[in-house]
C-alpha cells in the first residue's frame, strides 16, 4: 500500500470523526426555535446530502478494493451530516435521486455550504454548514476557498 494513500485516508477518517464530534457535540445542546429562520435553507442541503448518498450507493455498486474503501469512509461521513442536519432541520425522510458522479456533486456543493454559510441568520447553523464545506472540499482534495 502506497504510504501517500494511506496518510490521506487516515486524515480523511480522523478529520470526519472530529467534524461528526463537533457536529453531534455542539448541535445536539442547542435547541431550535419552532421558527427557525433558516429551516429552509437547512433543509435544502439536507436533501442535498441525502442525494450525495445516493450517489455513493450507486458508485459502491461498481467500486472495489481502495476506491470502495474511501466511498465507504466518506458515505459516513455524509451519514453524519445528515444526522446534524436532521436535529436542526428535521424532515419526513423522502426518496431522492442521486446528485450525479459523486467528484463533482461534491466541488459544485463547496460553494453553495459556503455562501449559505455567511448569509444564514443563526451562528450554530452557519457553523454547521461552513463545517460540512470544509468535510466536502478536503474529500475533493480541493482545501477551503
Amino acid at each position: 500500500m502506497r504510504p501517500d494513500r494511506l496518510l490521506s485516508r487516515r486524515a480523511l477518517l480522523v478529520s470526519g470523526v472530529l467534524l461528526a464530534a463537533g457536529c453531534q457535540a455542539h448541535h445536539a445542546t442547542a435547541p431550535k426555535p419552532a421558527d427557525d429562520p433558516d429551516a429552509a435553507t437547512l433543509r435544502s442541503f439536507l436533501t442535498g446530502e441525502q442525494r450525495l448518498l445516493a450517489s455513493y450507493d450507486a458508485a459502491l455498486r461498481h467500486a472495489t478494493g481502495h476506491r470502495r474503501n474511501d466511498l465507504l469512509v466518506q458515505r459516513a461521513a455524509h451519514s453524519v451530516h445528515l444526522k446534524a442536519l436532521q436535529q436542526v432541520a428535521p424532515r419526513t425522510p423522502a426518496p431522492v435521486d442521486a446528485a450525479g458522479h459523486v467528484t463533482s456533486a461534491l466541488r459544485r456543493s463547496v460553494a453553495r455550504l459556503h455562501a449559505a454559510a455567511a448569509t444564514v441568520h443563526l451562528g450554530d447553523n452557519a457553523a454547521l454548514l461552513a463545517s460540512i464545506a470544509a468535510s466536502h472540499a478536503a474529500m475533493t482534495g480541493a482545501g477551503a476557498p
